[in-house]
Parts: C-alpha cells; structure tokens; sequence
C-alpha cells in the first residue's frame, strides 16, 4: 500500500479544513427534517429516562429500523454541544467527512493520479444542494453511501495478494449495510457479480481452482451473519420490513 507523503497529507489536512469551513456555515439554517426530529427525540429520551422500550420499539417505521442506533451516535455530540439542532447536523457531517477520507485515501492508493486531488475539489466545492445533504440526516442515504464505499474499498482488498481480507470480511460488513440502508444491496451484489469476470486477470492466476469458486459461497453465508438484526427485527415486528415492499 502507498504510504501517505508528506505532500499528500498536506493536502488532506487543507481540503479537511475546506470541508468542515463550508459545511459548518450551513448548519445556521432553520430547515428541520422529520427523521432529525425523531432521532433527536430518540436521544433525549435515552438522556432523560435511559432504555425503557424494546429495540424494534425505537423504529420509525419498516425503512427506519436504525433510529436507535443513529441516536446513540448522536448522544456524543449532544452531550458536548448541547441539546440543540447544531449537535444534531454533526453526526451526519462526520459520517460525510468518512466518506470523504475513504476515497480519498482509495484513489490515492489505487490509482495515483492526481485523481485524489481532482475529488476533492469536487466532493468539497458541490452544488448547494449536495453540500446541504452532508449536514442531514435524511432516509440514511449517507449511511448508504458511506458503507457503498466501504464495501468497494473492502471487496476489492479480498483479492489482493498483499492484504489480508477475505470474501468473509466483505460479507459481514455487506450484510450489516444492507440491515442499515437497503440501497447497499445495489452495491453489494454488483461487485460481487461483476467481479469475476476479471478476477483472473486481477490476481494474476491463469485457471482458477475449486477453492477460489467456494468462497463465493463464504459471503452469503458471513453476509447473513451480517444481516441477523435485520432478522431479528423482522421476527419481533412479523416480518414487517419483508410485508412493506
């Protein structure tokens, strides 16, 4: 792996400044959307009372199985900047920022020219609209892309020789995004059908053996594993995420 140089980490630390400069003179705006009320509400709440309802109980219905899990995220930021709707825009402008740093450092590793700079300026410098998503919590279409992103960088690491992950790793974390955004099936299932068609050539192996064909079988088995609180909230609340499509 491409260690980070000196040059490129200046880069970094100036288009991290450039990002939170143009995102923190947004979170001025009165817009309020009916997923931050909740969430906000959720972590209140746990503030003021603790857990006194069941998981499935914290659901904002059969697409917002992880309202919970996004309040506690949010406590943290709560707690240092106080109960206001300024705390609340920072969790999805860190999850933003992940988002960010994962390409950046993907492109720079992967491909190395100059591309990572040329992102930057894009991701950072992105008409009104995109930059305003990057302070919202919104449908978890940022949790979506966050984990598209992670399943990417991690699905393509499963074949490279000089990394240790696995079909395995890759299934545990595309399951576990699938239980949070069903977007990332999209993701998921894409690269893991497309991907064969060039595996050969990628890791450099003329014939694949019989071995390399089985674990294909190992991620959906780890990307149900990934999957079981999706499965868990589907049994406690009868099958309700399957029953709303």
């Amino acid at each position: 792996m491409k260690r980070l140089s000196q040059k490129d980490f200046i880069f970094l630390l100036l288009f991290s400044f450039l990002f939170f400069a143009t995102r923190i003179l947004l979170t001025f705006s009165p817009f309020v959307k009916q997923e931050e009320r909740e969430i906000g509400a959720i972590a209140n709440e746990i503030l003021d009372n603790g857990f006194r309802f069941n998981f499935t109980e914290y659901s904002g219905g059969p697409y917002n199985n992880v309202n919970l899990l996004e309040a506690i995220l949010n406590i943290p930021f709560i707690l240092i900047f106080g109960r206001t709707y300024f705390a609340i825009q920072l969790y999805p402008m860190f999850l933003s920022y992940f988002c960010f740093i994962l390409t950046f450092l993907f492109l720079l590793k992967f491909i190395n020219d100059q591309s990572h700079i040329y992102f930057s300026l894009i991701y950072i410098f992105s008409p009104f609209i995109i930059v305003r998503s990057n302070i919202n919590t919104w449908s978890h279409h940022l949790e979506g892309t966050f984990f598209s992103i992670l399943i990417f960088i991690v699905f393509i690491n499963s074949f490279s020789k000089k990394e240790k992950y696995t079909l395995r790793l890759f299934g545990l974390i595309a399951g576990f995004a699938y239980f949070w955004h069903f977007g990332t099936l999209i993701s998921s299932f894409t690269g893991f059908l497309i991907f064969p068609l060039f595996l050969s050539s990628y890791i450099g192996k003329n014939k694949l053996s019989l071995r390399d064909y089985l674990q294909y079988f190992q991620f959906f088995l780890f990307f149900l594993l990934g999957y079981l609180p999706g499965i868990f909230i589907s049994v406690k609340g009868s099958f309700l995420i399957i029953n709303s499509f």
